[in-house]
């Protein structure tokens, strides 16, 4: 078996006319030899704090027993999610390097040491670092495979690969070490000493080293280290310093493991110079008990120096910002350099409304209001005003609001809101005191603009409270952030009862107390304590005609209660032990329910509390709420699975009407919409979850949730909306509430969509949907689509004609699709370009007017007067006369060609034709086109002025011949600049003349690291006086080359201060050799070969750089010694290659097919080397 490998040297040659060119390539064997070397990363792991963090791992190779002549590697990710490749930094060894295109997950890097910088038997080689970012938390290696590793005898070198490992995000294992305080403002002279503290160390702590670092070095100095008492052996680098090494160990295992906020160091910081610096912590070891490494994570600390005389900086916020009328906000102020006075302005109204340094103010009537606030101290004043702050909107009362339990007094369950299509989260909230959290399948009512949702301290697994407390908390509907919050007692047995309002109130129940509270302020109106002093469970509050009904559940009791004094009226006793539900209330009518000894429902009259009827012969518990229309009255059973059911009772002395004791258990209130009936059921590891539609007339099922969808819940309780259907499912314990929040067709059932997080009784109100979960509040609502509204600009508004002028549309609003100009407001379309420009011919006043459209509508915004164009002060200009040149003419296809206007006359537009089809294909000034076929193409150039116009038509212009190949060539960089010297400023010209078909270009004008431009042909001033090295990287699919050109640019100080003077022109010219060949690529394996088998083609580019066309011819050499393989065998473009003769055009290129052919009768073996020498003559 052999291995054919070529090396190809590549060299530039040029030359004159008639004086013939060779490029010798050098096809070199190269031959595999193992080795047992390694390749690893430093560190071995890296720790992510959170998303957006970047670290940076450096590549080595252990040993390089024979030097190291170059490599191409594949770096890689395991995991894309986690992180990606944004940077690669090469050697100051590698002569040649480059890398594919990043970010990615998978990038190959190329070095190659030309001066043999690596030696043999260096040890620890660096061969590049690495610079990864998190893109979310997860685990992920950082790995390297080999493409090709050579040694300086060309052999391969074999190693092995130790991966690095990336961490990213903290785990609860992970310590957090941080520098407290986490921001510092000092005066100059000043000191402030700093913890370094770690929040837990889960395994003890052996010991650590860090460096502690000012990224600012001018502010100040570390100038001591105290350390606690735990610490047996220390050690820290000399100071007064800017960057400490701090070292210290546990010799005593004083820190055990589970121990929390430990302090590592006390560092005194001495302020020096004004200024702002982070303060980094970086740990060099940190180790556990066990001497493991513990991947902590840091956080930065900021200080700010100040001097002694610092003027005030205004700053501030405000809680709410948006809100119904009267909308109370509270201002605080942030503002830095101790102001000692304070001037709000809270409607900018030019009058001080209050000199408070926190006050509060209450905006009575809706409007978007200014805030400014004036501070100021002895040494000056600052103003911060900040623009349509604050937002005051009429507050509205909604026909469509969720007043109830399940919607009214009837437990209906039945919206006519709209509701939104999709799952589009508008927010989720919280309460802000974090012990509280929304009780478990609990539901939510809603009214002037908030919503209110019962809130319970800490709980056992069967959500009984574990505290005497909690909450009623309002949030605001628009943007979930909390209004106001009252303490009541904590809801027992995970009590899941939904608060109620009515005539700007809100009640709830909650422990033994049913609360009236002042649904504006929060503020408690009225308290009733149950008089059997038992808690009420899952039963809230109802509203009915100036009544409250309220329960007490194992007390066995209903209370009703006048509204508005929370007077006892009557009580009803019921036969069995609980009373549970949420009363239902329709016409002077309380529909009740009972359960254990006695199962039964109850009509009682709402004024007397006396029973109208009751049904005891129920097969077993009617734990859930009752839901009263005009038909009848619907309830669930729950029995665990024994007796359960679903019936629909008469309202008139409660007999059943049908019953579906198949149904699984449930104490879900139904929805009783248009005839149809929609209930959730089911308890997860008890039974089948089910959401079901069925006819209320019959009972029949219209429609019913596959039970392997898990989409149901026995303490969720549908809403219905819009023709949709909401409701919970998949609930993963007895007590934890639903998991999912789904959507339905409310006719056929299929789910529109669906949100995992949430899923307690849905309320629906104002086009929204809410729901609770994991002690959260989630909001839905469909994404507004703004209105677009026109705005624009102008790069002027006055001068003199002709007066060219640039409008920028500067409108908001989604998808506009339509830009109208009228340029004179005279009623025509004068453009519909999106950022047209416009010459002004004669002098006036000139009202612009644009009107923009989008799927939603149109928006018009005039300018009165806008434009103003004088008389010119100056002779007319001459009618422009038409040129240009291109860069190339001919090509394969996609040839890319760039066009440079040579016309003279000032022009003002330009109109190109690139392939005299008569249309205008561009009407930039010098642009870039793109022939994709083959054939010859007239261009044609049309150019204007205010003096008249010109056109330059050069017939069969530009040639395209077909692609030879489908394979595109790297990209080679090369640049020219129209100027390389002068006096600052100086603006120069840069022109791209590199090859390859770049798709991407990246120019550094300074040799500074940064990228300064991405255009392709671009424009620079250099302001300061100076040598500078520019350099130019490109790139496209095959990969990126870069050209330094170094003290290219010379920028001389502007001369001043004398009454001579000089004016400079600066010369440049460009000479094109007659003659000049390049041929790439730089090698070619044939891999191994059989005898009598021929490889597969392989492709080099010959690209003639010269002025003129040429004729290229071949010469193939065998290198091995009494060996004619190459020259007997190796076939250029399917010929051998003494018949291979091939014309190339000047600024062209063509690509050449290479094979190898082994003879069937060959007897050699091993590897193989031979060159190729292209000649290159002027053709005739």
């Amino acid at each position: 078996m052999e291995r054919f490998n070529m090396k190809l040297t590549r060299k530039k040659f040029t030359g004159n006319l008639l004086r013939s060119l060779a490029v010798l390539l050098l096809f070199s064997l190269v031959v595999c030899t193992a080795a047992g070397e390694e390749l690893y990363f430093e560190p071995q792991e890296a720790v992510f704090s959170d998303t957006g963090s970047v670290a940076s791992l450096s590549l080595y190779l252990d040993q390089a027993p024979s030097g190291l002549a170059g490599y191409k590697l594949n770096l890689s990710i395991s995991d894309p999610s986690v992180a990606q490749i944004t940077g690669v930094e090469f050697p100051s060894w590698s002569g040649i390097n480059n890398s594919s295109s990043l970010p990615a997950d998978l990038v190959q890097i190329k070095a190659v040491d030309l001066e043999e910088k690596i030696n043999a038997g260096d040890l620890d080689v660096f061969l590049g670092t690495v610079t990864v970012e998190s893109l979310a938390s997860g685990e992920a290696n950082l790995t390297v495979s080999v493409d090709r590793l050579d040694d300086d005898s060309e052999n391969t070198i074999s190693v092995t690969v130790r991966e690095a490992k990336l961490t990213s995000g903290t785990t609860s294992e992970n310590p957090v070490v941080s520098i407290l305080p986490a921001e510092s403002t000092l005066s100059s002279g000043a000191s402030q000493v700093f913890e370094i503290r770690a929040d837990k160390f889960t395994e003890g702590i052996s010991g650590y080293d860090f460096n502690l670092t000012l990224e600012n070095p001018a502010v100040g100095k570390f100038t001591s280290v105290e350390y606690p008492s735990w610490v047996g052996l220390s050690e820290n680098s000399s100071m007064p310093n800017t960057s400490i090494k701090v070292k210290a160990v546990d010799t005593n295992d004083v820190v055990k493991a589970g121990d929390e906020n430990v302090l590592l160091a006390n560092v005194t910081f001495v302020a020096e110079t004004p200024g702002e610096s982070e303060i980094s912590l970086t740990f060099n070891r940190l180790d556990d008990d066990s001497g493991s490494n513990i991947n902590a994570a840091t956080e930065a600390s900021s200080i700010k120096v100040q001097g002694s005389s610092t003027l005030p900086v205004a700053k501030f916020t405000a809680t709410p910002t948006s809100g119904d009328s009267p909308l109370t906000v509270q201002f605080t102020d942030e503002s830095t350099g101790s102001p000692t006075a304070w001037a709000w302005d809270f409607d900018n109204d030019g009058n001080v409304d209050s000199t408070e340094q926190n006050p509060s103010y209450t905006y009575s009537d809706a409007g978007i209001y200014t805030v400014k606030l004036t501070v100021s101290n002895e040494n000056g004043s600052d103003v911060l005003e900040i623009l349509e702050m604050i937002t005051v909107k009429e507050t509205v009362v909604s026909e469509d609001a969720w007043y109830q339990f399940h919607k009214d007094a009837q437990h209906s369950g039945y919206s006519s809101s709209d509701a939104p299509d999709s799952a589009n989260l508008a927010w989720i909230a919280e309460p802000l005191n974090n012990t509280y959290s929304l009780v478990p399948s609990s539901s939510v009512v809603i009214a002037e603009g908030m919503v209110f949702g019962l809130c319970n301290g800490p709980v056992d697994e069967y959500g009984n409270p574990l505290t005497s407390e909690g909450q009623l908390v309002a949030f605001d509907e628009e943007t979930g952030e909390e209004i106001w919050n009252v303490t009541v007692m904590a809801p027992e047995w995970g009590s899941w009862s939904c608060p109620a309002y009515d005539d700007g109130k809100v009640f709830a129940s909650a422990g033994k107390n049913t609360y009236c509270v002042n649904a504006s302020t929060g503020d408690i109106i009225w308290t009733f304590q149950n008089p059997s002093e038992l808690a009420s469970c899952n039963g809230g509050p109802s509203i009915g005609d100036g009544k409250v009904f309220a329960s007490d559940w194992d007390g066995g009791n209903y209370y009703c209660l006048d509204e508005n004094t929370g007077e006892l009226l009557w009580t009803f006793k019921i036969d069995g032990l609980y009373a549970q539900s949420t009363p239902a209330y329709k016409d002077d009518r309380v529909y009740l329910s009972g359960w254990t000894t006695v199962n039964a429902v109850y009509c009682v009259n709402a004024t007397t509390g006396e029973l109208i009827w009751e049904n005891e012969e129920l097969s077993s518990n009617p734990c859930g709420s009752i839901t009263v229309t005009e038909e009848g009255l619907y309830l669930s059973i729950y029995s665990f699975g024994t007796e359960d059911g679903f019936y629909k009772l008469d309202l008139t002395d409660g007999h059943e009407i049908w019953g579906r004791p198949d149904i699984p258990p449930t104490d879900s209130t139904p929805a009783v919409v248009n005839g149809k009936v929609y209930l959730s059921a089911g308890t997860a590891g008890y039974s089948d979850l089910n959401t079901y539609c069925l006819n209320a007339s019959d009972g029949k099922t219209i429609w019913v949730t596959d039970s392997s969808e898990n989409i149901g819940d026995w303490v969720c309780s549908p809403a219905v909306a819009d023709g949709k259907v909401f409701t919970g499912g998949a609930a993963e314990g007895l007590f934890t509430g639903s998991s999912t929040l789904y959507a339905f067709d409310a006719e056929t059932g299929a789910v529109i969509w669906s949100y995992k997080g949430c899923g307690g009784s849905p309320a629906v109100a104002d086009d929204m949907v809410f729901s609770t979960g994991s002690g959260k509040l989630y909001a839905f609502k469909e994404a507004e689509v703004l209105l677009p509204e026109a705005k624009f600009s102008s790069n002027v508004s006055s001068g003199e004609a002709p007066l060219t002028v640039g409008f920028t549309d500067e409108s908001t609003g989604e998808g506009i699709t339509a830009w109208e100009w009228d340029f004179d407001n005279d009623g025509n379309v004068d453009s519909t370009e999106q950022n047209p420009v416009h010459t002004y011919d004669n002098a006036g006043s000139y009202t612009v007017n644009l009107t923009v459209t989008s799927a939603e509508g149109s928006d018009s915004e005039v300018k009165m007067d806008y434009i103003n164009v004088s008389e010119s002060s100056t002779p007319g200009e001459p009618e422009p006369v038409a040129a240009f040149i291109a860069n190339v003419t001919s090509g394969t296809a996609p040839l890319t060609v760039n066009f440079t206007d040579q016309s003279t006359g000032s022009p003002t537009s330009w109109e190109w034709d690139f392939d005299n089809d008569g249309n205008v294909d561009s009407t930039e000034q010098n642009p870039v086109h793109t022939y994709t076929a083959a054939g010859n193409y007239t261009v044609s150039l049309t150019v204007t002025n205010a003096e008249g116009s010109d056109s330059e038509v050069k017939a069969d212009y530009i040639t395209v011949s077909e692609a030879s190949t489908p394979v595109e060539p790297e990209p080679v960089a090369a640049f020219t600049a129209d100027v390389t010297s002068g006096t600052a400023p100086l603006t120069v010209n840069f022109t791209d003349q590199s090859t390859g078909s770049p798709t991407a270009w990246a120019w550094d004008f300074d040799n500074d690291g940064n990228v300064d431009s991405t255009e392709q042909n671009p424009s620079y001033t250099y302001n300061d006086a100076g040598s500078y090295t520019v350099n130019l990287t490109v790139t496209n699919a095959e990969g990126s080359n870069s050209e330094v050109k170094t003290e290219y640019i010379t920028v001389e100080e502007a001369s001043s201060g004398s009454q001579n003077g000089s004016s400079s022109v600066s010369l440049n010219v460009t000479i094109v050799p007659v003659i000049s060949l390049e041929v790439s690529p730089s090698a070619l394996d044939f891999g191994e070969l059989y005898p009598g088998k021929t490889s597969e083609l392989q492709y080099l580019t010959l690209k003639n750089r010269g002025s003129c066309d040429i004729n290229v011819t071949a010469v193939v050499c065998d290198c091995s010694a009494e060996d004619e393989l190459f020259s007997q065998g190796l076939l250029l473009d399917s010929q051998l290659w003494n018949n291979y003769w091939k014309v190339v055009g000047k600024n062209s290129q063509e690509n050449t097919s290479v094979a190898l052919q082994v003879p069937a009768d060959y007897a050699g073996s091993g590897n193989k080397k031979g060159s190729i020498t292209f000649w290159a003559e002027a053709a005739e």
